[in-house]
């Protein structure tokens, strides 16, 4: 899900990344995202909110490192 979200924020990244943005502010973004959206996930079941985080957190690395070091230009050319 995360991925899909990073894919589709492109231009937002691109425009970001442009005007000087670095990727440790895009990538805390997307890691606050991932854990916000698992912590409601994991609300329903108290027991699991842990376990909710921690793989919501461990998931979300993937797409916040890979959308912190998408390229301006790139991002915005196809968009």
């Amino acid at each position: 899900m995360q991925t899909l979200r990073c894919r589709s924020l492109g231009t937002q990244i691109g425009r970001r990344m442009a005007v000087g943005a670095s990727p440790g502010p895009l990538l805390r973004q997307f890691l606050v995202e991932a854990t916000v959206l698992c912590l409601f996930g994991g609300l329903p079941g108290i027991a699991a909110v842990g376990v909710s985080l921690t793989v919501g957190t461990s998931f979300g690395f993937f797409p916040a490192g890979r959308a912190s070091r998408l390229d301006p230009i790139e991002t915005l050319r196809y968009e």
